[in-house]
């Protein structure tokens, strides 16, 4: 991929969230981004021991995952930075198409596990994880010079949306992610102060991503 074609499709991701972000066409792409920000919170339970229960996406943009057990800290912390983590590993990986594609058929299993173990057929999210998870895995596979710009725009789109979502901190911030581990430990007034601690992980996050996909 080269550096113009890289720059492009940033510009790209950059331009939908900033400027075009609730245009009607791309709801899709933000509904897949509130998708994977719930799976992050299911998968984070899964990873600290717990257990995912329920996991709900909203037409409203809005959503909800349940688990029990598993690390709290980590798993409320999980929406905004696990996907932006998630963002940051394919723009990093946006060189190297088979690692790339290697990391996309990882995450395809972990979003058709969820589906099928957390989600039900009657909900829409299950067809929203299946098909999604299932088209992208196929088009690493069938058309990988294609799968290599959508996979660097995904990943800067999910990297974008995960630091634009903290506009919701304007409105409700008890209701936030980090607002929910800050009424957990009984310290509510900790909402802000956490939330700015994940905005500067993300940030980090992305600068060395960026940093490691332009690197000679």
């Amino acid at each position: 991929m080269s550096i113009g074609g890289i720059v492009a499709t940033l510009a790209a991701a950059a331009s939908i969230c900033l400027f075009f972000w609730n245009y009607p066409v791309f709801f899709p792409l933000r509904i897949l981004a509130v998708f994977l920000h719930e799976a992050s919170h299911a998968l984070a339970a899964i990873l600290t021991g717990g257990t995912p229960i329920a996991l709900a996406v909203n037409l409203d943009e809005s959503g909800h995952t349940l688990s029990q057990g598993g690390f709290f800290p980590f798993v409320a912390a999980a929406g905004y930075i696990g996907t932006a983590v998630i963002g940051a590993i394919l723009i990093a990986l946006g060189r190297n198409p088979r690692w790339q594609a290697a990391f996309v058929t990882g995450l395809g299993i972990l979003l058709l596990y969820l589906a099928f173990t957390v989600l039900r057929p009657w909900q829409w999210e299950f067809w929203v994880g299946l098909v999604f998870a299932g088209s992208w895995i196929w088009l690493n596979f069938a058309y990988r010079p294609a799968a290599q710009y959508f996979n660097l725009f995904m990943g800067s789109f999910l990297s974008i949306y995960a630091l634009s979502d903290f506009r919701d901190f304007q409105y409700n911030v008890g209701a936030t992610d980090a607002g929910i581990l800050a009424n957990s430990w009984g310290l509510p007034f900790l909402a802000w102060p956490i939330a700015l601690i994940w905005m500067a992980i993300i940030l980090a996050i992305m600068a060395g991503a960026l940093r490691y996909l332009l690197k000679e």
